[in-house]
């Protein structure tokens, strides 16, 4: 059993399933402030612990970068992205 997170600019999705066409369990989470939305998305994985779930791992997709390096100041956020306009460029 897996837990999946989509995080995008306005909603995550999380799901729970063993697969693409086996899904178990999904909500759809409004994206407001950053600790309010991560506690949504931890709950809704709490509750299924809670009710016997047992999960081999959650992958995450992101919109845009996630700093991943563990011990840096932002680790686990979404850095502003580098301009994509390119030199000469606007």
């Amino acid at each position: 059993m897996f837990g999946g997170i989509e995080g995008g600019g306005t909603k995550f999705v999380c799901v729970i399933g063993t697969g693409p066409d086996a899904i178990l369990d999904t909500t759809r989470i409004e994206v407001t402030d950053p600790a309010t939305t991560l506690a949504s998305a931890v709950r809704f994985f709490r509750e299924a612990a809670d009710g016997g779930v047992s999960l081999a791992a959650i992958g995450v997709a992101s919109f845009g970068p996630v700093e991943l390096r563990r011990g840096t100041p932002g680790t686990g956020s979404s850095p502003t992205p580098p301009s994509r306009a390119g030199p000469g460029r606007t």
